[in-house]
């Protein structure tokens, strides 16, 4: 492979001014209100605010935030009897959810202490939260959204204080459809 078309190969697409660099930082994918790549300062101050939504640091360079994940402490599985259950690592407990009927997909939600689930029943689509105990069963939003795979048209924000929603929520019959944020705080 030629050194231009391996450049191209990671630097496509990225921000113009950065297309001489190799690989890519978060600051070169997300601008300000001025349209300019935001600062180191911005992007660590970003960091820190998701630790506050049950992030964590995984990996730091000197004082540098360079990963975050999830916090990692229940497990979601399907038993031998088609029954999803919860396993919770730091109680030792197991947790087994109420039967969910036309089930579209269930994933975490930003934090691990609830699901988000989206159903299709025959009177439409359903979006629902979900403790991770199986209690407090939340409808969110009832309508039409996007249902294919992999997430179901549907994404927890990482911030955990929206959802995502592809749809045609305003759009006539046969629109493309548009990403739509529900604000759940």
């Amino acid at each position: 492979m030629k050194k231009q078309a391996l450049l191209d190969h990671f630097t496509c697409n990225l921000n113009p001014e950065f297309r001489g660099w190799v690989g890519a930082e978060v600051e070169t994918h997300f601008v300000d209100s001025t349209g300019r790549p935001i600062s180191l300062s911005c992007s660590q101050e970003i960091f820190r605010g998701l630790e506050r939504f049950g992030w964590k640091v995984s990996v730091k360079k000197s004082d540098l935030i360079t990963e975050l994940k999830r916090d990692e402490e229940k497990i979601l599985y399907l038993d031998k009897n088609d029954k999803y259950q919860i396993y919770d690592l730091k109680a030792k407990k197991s947790f087994t959810l109420p039967d969910l009927p036309d089930l579209l997909n269930l994933s975490w939600y930003s934090a691990s202490n609830h699901l988000l689930i989206t159903q299709n029943p025959p009177a439409g689509g359903l979006i629902s939260i979900i403790e991770s105990d199986g209690t407090n069963k939340m409808t969110v939003f009832t309508g039409k959204f996007e249902n294919g795979p992999p997430a179901g048209g549907v994404f927890p924000h990482p911030s955990a204080t929206s959802l995502i929603i592809l749809t045609t929520l305003t759009q006539q019959e046969g629109s493309l459809p548009n990403l739509y944020s529900v604000n759940l705080k």
